[in-house]
């Protein structure tokens, strides 16, 4: 929204007048950053990217001490389904999912639950009540938001994940999906791109045609999405949290370095 756009850009503002070093959820968070500055005439403060942990998650899916089918018969899971995980917000762009699904149910049988997994966020009550008392997706589109013990029972017993996001920093959802090993069908844009490369498949924003298809497609075709998980297996290196925080530390200590430099150079 306009609103929304206006506040960020007060923050961005402010984050770069006053900050000495800006830390970036990725590169192309930090491309577009900088880009930002320069066409605004901000200050350009040293900046780094870094990359977030997934290491967690894949820990806890190995402690399957619980019984995971009593945990999916109580969120509604009766079959095979579909995971998305994140806020429910504008930028999430969860009703083109819904809209998908929709498509789905005109053309195919058979379909996947889709599981909606995230809290409510700004500015979501219309799209979460036009879900909620439509009919047509009672039982079928399940909006929850999760524990840690659930999210990982979901991750786990998926058919693949879903991340339709307009946009990311770096992403913590589409890390955790390749983590668990599962194929993630992505927003086509540059910053999921960088996070999965060709480990995933990427789709327009908008385009619902080609959601609903690509879904049926994986949902249909095992054999291709046992393939695309075996790729994973064998390409996916997973940032553990302590790297994220040992590339943060020399970050730090070489910003101090240049800091001391510049201080003594100035006296």
């Amino acid at each position: 929204t306009e609103e929304t756009k206006a506040h960020y850009e007060r923050f961005r503002g402010f984050v770069s007048k006053v900050s000495d070093c800006i830390l970036y959820g990725g590169r192309t968070a930090q491309q577009d950053g900088i880009t930002y500055q320069n066409s605004n005439d901000l200050p350009i403060p040293m900046s780094y990217p870094i990359f977030f942990g997934s290491d967690a998650t894949a820990a806890a899916k190995k402690e399957v001490t619980r019984d995971d089918n009593k945990i999916l018969k109580r969120l509604g899971i009766s079959g095979p389904f579909l995971l998305t995980v994140g806020t429910i917000e504008y930028r999430k762009n969860h009703e083109t999912l819904y809209r998908a699904y929709l498509r789905m149910m005109e053309k195919y049988d058979d379909l996947p639950q889709m599981v909606f997994a995230g809290h409510p966020g700004w500015r979501t009550s219309n799209i979460l009540e036009t879900i909620r008392n439509d009919e047509r997706v009672k039982d079928k589109i399940i909006i929850y938001a999760p524990t840690d013990e659930e999210l990982d029972v979901l991750y786990r017993h998926c058919e693949f994940s879903i991340l339709p996001s307009l946009y990311e920093g770096w992403s913590l959802t589409l890390p955790e999906s390749l983590s668990y090993g599962k194929l993630c069908l992505c927003c086509d844009t540059p910053p999921l791109r960088e996070t999965a490369g060709d480990l995933a498949d990427y789709i327009s924003a908008y385009d619902e045609k080609n959601w609903c298809e690509r879904i049926m497609y994986y949902h249909s075709n095992s054999n291709e999405l046992r393939k695309r998980e075996d790729l994973i297996r064998t390409k996916w290196h997973i940032t553990t949290w302590n790297e994220c925080a040992s590339q943060v530390l020399v970050y730090l200590l070489e910003l101090a370095k240049t800091t001391n430099s510049t201080t003594m150079k100035g006296a």
